[in-house]
């Protein structure tokens, strides 16, 4: 069983949602001219999506 501090899990909450936040900023984002979307952001943006369609905005953490 691991065990963390109290200090440690709060780390860990704020980290899971400023992540979820980061996801859902790049769901929503757009290039600034409003132009097609790049390939790239195309592809981050779909995969942001489905980790919050699997994992809700505030359990899309995932430790590595």
């Amino acid at each position: 069983m691991l065990e963390m501090s109290d200090e440690d899990y709060r780390r860990l909450l704020e980290g899971r949602n400023a992540f979820g936040a980061a996801l859902r900023r790049l769901v929503n984002a757009t290039d600034a001219d409003g132009a097609a979307i790049s390939g790239e952001l195309a592809e981050a943006k779909k995969q942001a999506r489905a980790l919050l369609a699997h994992y809700g905005e505030h359990q899309a953490f995932v430790l590595l």
